[in-house]
């Protein structure tokens, strides 16, 4: 039997169905030339052209209105939202919209429509790395929790300019560090405790040590959940 990833299988797929149907098409972030999150849609812009590959800007609500309202004219769009995380922002177009038009037009419109988006890579020992790098980062406490760390664990990481180098495409001020270093984000909890829930239950249960830490982290949790944090966008003051 022949051996392929999942990536490779999802491709085949596609362009089967491409090949197979004029009326489908791709649309979603760098699914062109990029080739999509994990080479899923590589090539398939050079097979296909422009107008069947359609590679939009970052937006996962333009992207899912774009696809129900071609799948509404008889189109058979096939939505790429790059990582499930975002899918959130599109749920007004595929719930309120996709999947209620049929019955709210007594079943004279059809949309197929077809989402698809990435919910879990099973990099198993890379997540159990970036545990025990938390964990030995904090020093085996909730207290010590930041928001980022250096990667050889680094708590203080000022942030300074360069003035005399230019960012990317020119932009400045060029900086080194992250004055983020300092801010407050209670999502931080959640996701590590997220992490040791999704690990537990694919086998990988926390030894003592790690759970009198993930003890210490729902304490620490529920004890500053009211105040007030800086969100993930990491505005500046």
């Amino acid at each position: 039997m022949r051996e392929r990833t999942l990536s490779q299988s999802v491709n085949e797929a596609l362009a089967e169905e491409m090949e197979r149907d004029a009326r489908v098409f791709l649309i979603g972030e760098d699914i062109g030339l990029h080739g999509g999150a994990f080479g899923v849609t590589k090539g398939l812009f050079h097979r296909f052209g422009p107008g069947r590959v359609r590679s939009t800007p970052i937006s996962e609500a333009a992207i899912a209105g774009a696809a129900v309202g071609a799948a509404l004219v008889g189109a058979r769009p096939v939505a790429e939202l790059m990582y499930v995380d975002f899918i959130t922002i599109a749920m007004d177009q595929i719930v309120n919209q996709g999947a209620k038009v049929k019955y709210m037009f007594g079943g004279k419109a059809r949309v197929p429509l077809t989402v698809r988006t990435l919910t879990e890579i099973g990099f198993v020992r890379e997540a159990e790395g970036f545990r025990r790098f938390m964990e030995r980062s904090c020093a085996g406490s909730a207290a010590e929790l930041h928001i980022l760390f250096g990667v050889g664990g680094e708590r203080r990481l000022r942030e300074f300019e360069i003035r005399d180098m230019e960012g990317y495409r020119r932009a400045a001020p060029a900086r080194v560090g992250n004055a983020a270093e300092t801010q407050v984000q209670l999502d931080v909890y959640g996701e590590l405790l997220d992490l040791a829930w999704n690990s537990h239950q694919r086998g990988h249960s926390p030894d003592d040590g790690y759970w009198g830490f993930l003890v210490e982290l729902v304490n620490a949790a529920a004890k500053l959940w009211r105040n007030q944090d800086r969100g993930i966008w990491e505005m500046r003051s």
